[in-house]
């Protein structure tokens, strides 16, 4: 597979209607996050992920074009670059979710050794 993958879709062959698109217009899936905190993300940037695919279904329309939908549990976030997300803050996002995981894993780990 080639990457990058951009996941970008027309308007005309996402969501067919009477109304008017922009030849160039593209729409992108949604990825919806909740956390427990500000992690501080940048408002634009690059993000790393693992995930696990959690469901899997494929199908055809009318015309036989192929689609695939996947949903994905985002299990971690890797590595984060970008802007910072106002100037008041101290640190940029990918600075304050590296911070978040290493805490997650500490604790992890003290919790692993907890058990034993």
């Amino acid at each position: 597979m080639k990457m990058p993958i951009d996941l970008g879709r027309k308007m005309e062959d996402a969501m067919p209607s009477p109304m008017s698109h922009k030849s160039d217009e593209k729409f992108y899936p949604s990825l919806h996050l909740d956390w427990d905190d500000d992690y501080k993300l940048p408002e634009s940037g690059t993000m790393t992920i693992k995930f696990t695919k959690t469901s899997e279904s494929n199908s055809k329309n009318r015309d036989g074009k192929k689609r695939q939908s996947v949903s994905l549990d985002i299990t971690s976030i890797e590595n984060v670059s970008g802007k910072k997300s106002s100037p008041k803050d101290d640190d940029d996002g990918g600075e304050a979710l590296d911070k978040h995981m290493k805490d997650a894993k500490k604790k992890e780990d003290e919790s692993e050794e907890e058990d034993y």
